[in-house]
């Protein structure tokens, strides 16, 4: 499920201390803001794994960050 995927690019990130995260919630039916909910949730599960919120933008912020796509933010 989504939080052994999150698990996963949070053990990603801590070996990859250089690297960012830009969290795109991809569901053209939901409206800005659940949209926004879902990519804050995210954020904040990750920054309960340890990952610094510095390193982690959910409004595309960082061109040069990778990128955690949620396909169905219903998962989240």
């Amino acid at each position: 499920g989504i939080e052994r995927e999150l698990d996963n690019m949070a053990r990603f990130l801590k070996v990859n201390k250089d690297l960012l995260l830009n969290v795109v919630v991809s569901n053209p039916d939901a409206d800005k803001i659940l949209i926004d909910k879902r990519k804050e949730m995210v954020k904040r599960y990750l920054v309960n794994k340890g990952i610094s919120p510095d390193r982690i933008y959910t409004e595309n912020q960082a061109s040069n960050a990778i990128k955690l796509t949620i396909l169905n933010n219903s998962d989240v």
